[in-house]
């Protein structure tokens, strides 16, 4: 079991995104939904992969990562209620803050993605400390 990232920076990925003109952004969704599929697996659902995403986003305009959105958020909420981890953020939340983003220059879904980025360090770390560090005391390699 590989530990997951923790440390996402939102800003970081913001200016990595601006200027790389968005190649960035896909390179880290790809990892990032590889990390929320592992953090998520007990739900049996997954996050669509970066070339479903991208094709879905074309053939829909550009709303598709609302519904991305979305459903990341509604998945990591349901997993720390789960895991007993306290995030603040819900599927619906997010999409209230992508919809008022729409119409806000983009400022609100930034702020959903930020949401989702913390709550996702925040399961990240409670699933290393459990689920990792446990595997390295059953393997013997625990420091």
């Amino acid at each position: 079991m590989q530990p997951i990232k923790d440390d996402r920076s939102f800003l970081k990925l913001l200016l990595l995104s601006i200027v790389t003109f968005g190649i960035y952004e896909l390179w880290y969704l790809h990892h990032w939904t590889k990390d929320i599929n592992t953090l998520c697996k007990d739900d049996g659902k997954n996050n669509e992969g970066i070339l479903l995403y991208i094709l879905f986003t074309l053939l829909t305009c550009g709303l598709f990562p609302v519904f991305w959105w979305f459903k990341a958020a509604d998945r990591l909420s349901r997993a720390a209620v789960r895991e007993g981890v306290a995030v603040d953020i819900s599927g619906g939340k997010v999409l209230a803050l992508c919809i008022v983003g729409m119409f806000t220059w983009g400022i609100f879904i930034w702020y959903a993605q930020y949401l989702v980025m913390r709550a996702t360090n925040d399961l990240a770390v409670n699933y290393n400390s459990k689920y990792v560090y446990a595997k390295s005391v059953i393997d013997g390699t625990a420091e």
